[in-house]
């Protein structure tokens, strides 16, 4: 109910004009969207990341029509960016991205960057918090207990939203603790919760040769990641350094001539990432800090459209414009 009141509500904001005045009063700034993944199957609200392709379709068809779209590497480019400027962004490179998002890009002329992960890519596996969130909500099993890893005993009630709150809840306590111990209770969670669905992981990642081929698209850039998505303000100096170089390295080593600009995994940063970041010849990189980007604001700490599978499309028009931030605040 309350995201349709919300849905009504910037229907008619945009009904009477507002957000013609705001995408003039916002004019200067540019709107880096911040997208995961695009299916054809429509999946539970708790599936965030996952955008029905219906509705990329009509937010991508307003996109082109009201805002220059420009590549990811304009951001650090001289040149100053034109009005109302926008750029496309997909964290983790996600499979159904190659699939379903590439194709409406390509008929719209769209271009866009993705921020690859070349470490999973490359072994197959998904992003430790999208398969943790995926094996809570289709498991059968009513719990299990991380006490080993002072994680405490879950529960996994039928409800959805519940489990929802679970698995979110878990994910952002992983984030706080070293990677090796989310690596340890993801390998816990694939055996004990093991799914009885056939239905298979919408979180998969484009495989090295859909990078590659994704990159060889003159629309579409590559951006870094970190080799195996690590929380990087987690770990030390060194283990960023690596992760951060050892990415670059891989998308080299395939082909890919990646962008200079970043993106934090789970949006988490250090000043030591920030050093590694500015040695390994990045030159801007972006947070999820949700807001418009002002074109004189710290290039290392860009904000986003944050775009997620409830954002509908007069919300989506609302955020753009800036009408939203305006009313709802930006996210600190």
């Amino acid at each position: 109910m309350k995201r349709k009141l919300i849905e009504s509500f910037f229907y008619l904001c945009n009904l009477i004009g507002l957000n013609w005045v705001f995408r003039r009063i916002n004019a200067d700034k540019i709107r880096i969207l911040m997208y995961h993944g695009v299916s054809k199957e429509r999946f539970p609200e708790g599936y965030w990341l996952l955008i029905h392709l219906p509705e990329f379709e009509k937010q991508m068809n307003y996109l082109g029509r009201k805002y220059h779209t420009i590549a990811g590497s304009d951001l650090i480019s001289s040149n100053q960016p034109p009005e109302n400027a926008a750029v496309i962004t997909f964290d983790d490179g996600m499979r159904n991205v190659f699939e379903n998002a590439v194709p409406v890009l390509r008929q719209q002329n769209l271009s866009a960057v993705c921020f690859a992960v070349p470490g999973l890519s490359e072994r197959e596996e998904q992003i430790a918090t999208s398969e943790i969130f995926d094996l809570i909500m289709k498991t059968r099993k009513q719990g299990i207990d991380l006490s080993e890893y002072e994680l405490g005993k879950l529960e996994f009630p039928p409800d959805l939203d519940v489990r929802t709150r679970i698995g979110i809840d878990l994910n952002g306590r992983l984030k706080l603790l070293p990677f090796s111990v989310t690596k340890s209770v993801v390998q816990l969670l694939r055996t004990e919760l093991k799914s009885e669905s056939d239905r298979p992981s919408p979180f998969h990642l484009m495989t090295k040769k859909q990078l590659v081929k994704f990159a060889s698209d003159p629309l579409f850039e590559i951006g870094g990641h970190t080799q195996n998505h690590v929380t990087l303000s987690s770990t030390d100096e060194n283990q960023q350094v690596d992760e951060i170089t050892s990415c670059l390295k891989t998308l080299r080593e395939w082909g890919i001539e990646p962008i200079p600009l970043f993106c934090y995994p789970s949006g988490r940063f250090n000043s030591a990432t920030l050093t590694a970041l500015k040695k390994a010849g990045i030159k801007a990189a972006v947070s999820t800090t949700d807001g418009l980007q002002d074109r004189s604001g710290n290039r290392y700490e860009m904000k986003r459209v944050s775009v997620g599978i409830d954002t509908g499309i007069n919300e989506f028009k609302a955020r753009l414009s800036g009408l939203y931030y305006a009313l709802m605040g930006e996210t600190k």
